[in-house]
């Protein structure tokens, strides 16, 4: 069982990710640990969210990092590995 207890400042910033957010990842991460947080099973948010438990898992633990800003939390880490090369190329065509 994960023991997720958000307090009510975690409670605004998650509600409000998931009100207003822009990139739909965050926007499931805290909607997923506010579920968490109302006493939803690991199972049961995995399920709904169509994820693997251990990423429901994970995401908890993440929440409850404290060396990192709030913010951060529901971003995706970074990825290793070389940029495309095409993506400066879209932007200035699209720019066109």
């Amino acid at each position: 069982m994960v023991a997720l207890r958000l307090t009510a400042r975690d409670r605004e910033t998650l509600g409000h990710a998931a009100r207003h957010g822009t990139d739909a990842r965050e926007v499931r991460r805290a909607l997923a640990l506010l579920d968490l947080d109302g006493g939803e099973t690991p199972t049961r948010v995995a399920e709904r969210y169509r994820v693997s438990r251990s990423t429901v898992y994970e995401w908890a633990a993440r929440w409850g990092k404290t060396d990192c800003p709030r913010a951060d939390r529901l971003r995706d880490a970074d990825r290793s590995g070389r940029p495309p090369d095409t993506r400066d190329a879209v932007r200035a065509a699209l720019a066109d």
